[in-house]
């Protein structure tokens, strides 16, 4: 049995459009009377000495000296350098990956808080022994992941009340890292089970 024709292939049709839902809607002012901010602008860490790649005792001095970081989470993370107890957050092992493009790795820190239930993600970047400049600060829930894709920070979460897990993508737009989607968020939920 060779091949069988079964004539000429079915014309192919481009994919559907997009079509909204409410046509012409405008989003009502928010009652700030201001948009909600792309972008935020990181004050940077004086006063600690950082070689690279940067150490988890580093990440430690530097969360403490943070001005980006509220001073009652920088006071426990230095008790808890000072002496370890059970409702210490814990600091993942300090991750590398270059995210400008600059050929240099930024630091990326992650912080478990189990007394708040969040997890502190800051990514920052080292232009000298002493000039250290946060991209990002991200309070997550608790157990937040991240990953890369090229220079693209994949940020991970899970909301268990609604099984459902939230991936947030951040680039670099040459001044800091910013969520990708210039309209504000590139949020995609989808059910935990289904989740990369």
């Amino acid at each position: 049995m060779g091949t069988v024709d079964d004539g000429p292939a079915p014309t192919l049709s481009p994919p559907e459009k997009a079509r909204p839902l409410w046509p012409g809607y405008t989003p009502p002012a928010s009652s700030s009377g201001t948009d909600r901010p792309v972008e935020q602008h990181f004050q940077p860490v004086i006063g600690v000495r950082i070689s690279v790649p940067v150490s988890r005792a580093e990440a430690q001095q530097l969360l403490v000296a943070d001005p980006n970081v509220s001073s009652s989470f920088s006071a426990k993370v230095y008790g808890c350098t000072q002496q370890a107890h059970a409702g210490c957050p814990t600091l993942r092992p300090v991750a590398h990956r270059d995210l400008t493009g600059d050929g240099k790795a930024e630091a990326v820190v992650a912080v478990d808080d189990p007394s708040s239930d969040q997890t502190l993600l800051e990514v920052y970047r080292i232009t000298g022994r002493s000039a250290v400049l946060p991209l990002l600060v991200i309070w997550e829930p608790l157990g937040a992941t991240a990953s890369t894709v090229g220079r693209e920070l994949l940020v991970t979460s899970e909301d268990t009340s609604t099984r459902t897990t939230s991936v947030s993508r951040y680039e670099w737009n040459g001044d800091t890292l910013t969520v990708s989607n210039a309209a504000g968020s590139d949020r995609v939920e989808q059910p935990a089970s289904e989740a990369p």
